[in-house]
């Protein structure tokens, strides 16, 4: 059996190694600044206005369903940041709309549970967008049976 270094380090601190790395490694797709957390959901936002205002048809469902994987995972990275999990809501929900009846209902309600998420955080974030996306959402998700729409709650 050929040696390697971790091999060769006495037993505890190998574990010791092995435990660093399992606690380190997620870390490592954290953004490490707050102008990193910034830049990244500049980055978001900017793909979503790009998506949504010039793009139409199979482009823009391509565009956002790969901005709703990268808003999803920002948001999994920055746990107990409101904001992250506002974008979340405001990708799902557009992507609802553009993907259309098949499939939209799991994308509108991941998109109400990350902004009630959002909302239990912080509830004033992003000056209210919160309240602005849930209203929408709401409103335009079908009602009864079929989705969790209620012009009420819109209302509110």
């Amino acid at each position: 059996m050929k040696k390697t270094l971790l091999s060769k380090t006495p037993k505890p601190y190998r574990l010791l190694s092995i435990v660093l790395a399992i606690c380190i490694l997620p870390l490592a797709s954290l953004p490490a600044t707050a102008a990193e957390f910034e830049d990244a959901l500049l980055d978001i936002q900017h793909r979503w206005a790009e998506a949504n205002y010039r793009m139409d048809g199979k482009q823009q469902k391509k565009a956002f369903e790969a901005l709703a994987e990268d808003a999803r995972r920002f948001a999994e990275a920055n746990p107990g940041r409101a904001e992250a999990l506002v974008w979340q809501g405001i990708v799902a929900s557009t992507y609802a709309g553009v993907k259309g009846p098949f499939g939209a209902m799991s994308l509108a309600r991941e998109a109400r549970d990350a902004l009630n998420a959002a909302e239990k955080i912080d509830p004033g974030v992003l000056d209210g967008s919160v309240y602005t996306s849930l209203g929408t959402l709401y409103y335009k998700v079908p009602g009864g049976i079929v989705g969790f729409g209620d012009r009420d709650m819109a209302r509110d």
